[in-house]
């Protein structure tokens, strides 16, 4: 599915390349292919732009802010022909039908999965094509998320809450 998976939350971001393909730049080495970086103290998209400029912007991101990112967000950028021929992960290109695919996959299995996530209360699958406009919007394609019911809190943890 994807070769450089990412993980920006609160004030750090995760970048994991297995391969040292994509962040040599940044300091991975095979040794320790991926980076952690605590966003606020340097000037990320000054320095990494082409990294996190992907995140700037996306559901109040602001990269430029002294404030952490209140959420979390991960990255998944599909393979294409062009990533897969120097994959050493896979050389299977998403196309537009598998990546449906995947969506409709977790969709059938989004409610049980919020259930077990404690801290988890929206899910957002969203779309940014290739070509789009850095400042666009993403299109969501997808959004499951727990709301407040009139079930009892008595109930337990769950109760208070359901799927939408």
């Amino acid at each position: 599915m994807t070769d450089l998976p990412s993980i920006l939350s609160d004030d750090i971001v995760l970048f994991l390349d297995p391969h040292v393909h994509h962040l040599r730049g940044m300091g991975a080495s095979p040794a320790k292919p991926g980076i952690k970086l605590r966003f606020l103290k340097i000037d990320v998209l000054d320095k990494f732009r082409d990294q996190f400029e992907p995140y700037h912007g996306l559901f109040g991101c602001d990269l430029t802010s002294s404030m952490p990112f209140q959420g979390t967000l991960i990255r998944l950028p599909f393979r294409t022909a062009e990533s897969s021929r120097l994959s050493e992960i896979s050389k299977t290109i998403v196309t537009p039908e598998q990546a449906t695919a995947y969506l409709n996959a977790f969709k059938d299995a989004a409610a049980e999965c919020l259930l077990f996530l404690q801290h988890v209360q929206r899910v957002n699958f969203c779309w940014i094509g290739p070509d789009a406009d850095p400042n666009a919007s993403p299109s969501t394609l997808l959004q499951v998320q727990i709301v407040p019911s009139s079930v009892p809190a008595s109930l337990g943890p769950a109760g208070g809450q359901y799927l939408d």
